[in-house]
């Protein structure tokens, strides 16, 4: 039997976009600040793959999950910049520790 596994959850509205200023760290601290929906997101559907009992989580997946979800019909088709995947892969490590064994990280190159 195929468990559902719950990560579409709808739109992900009102995401404030990346400004291109500064250090990739410098910019990806200004978007989480101002998108604290996307950390929560990342966060429900990471647990809701843990508890179902999946053994890895593509921080990758999650992020085209969240993509797709973000996608407006009128300006920028995406509103995700891929380089902050890395980063919101580190902070959910960093506080949601039970994510650990899950999720695989990579030295940063930037």
């Amino acid at each position: 039997m195929t468990q559902q596994l719950d990560l579409f959850t709808g739109r992900l509205e009102g995401i404030v976009e990346d400004d291109g200023q500064g250090s990739i760290q410098e910019r990806f601290e200004r978007f989480h600040e101002a998108n604290p929906q996307v950390y929560r997101e990342l966060r429900r559907m990471a647990l809701d793959l843990a508890c179902k009992g999946l053994p890895r989580i593509g921080i990758g997946m999650l992020w085209e999950v969240l993509r797709y979800s973000s996608i407006q019909t009128t300006g920028k088709d995406f509103k995700l910049n891929d380089h902050f995947r890395s980063r919101y892969a580190r902070l959910l490590l960093q506080r949601e520790p039970s994510l650990e064994s899950r999720i695989e990280l990579r030295q940063l190159r930037s």
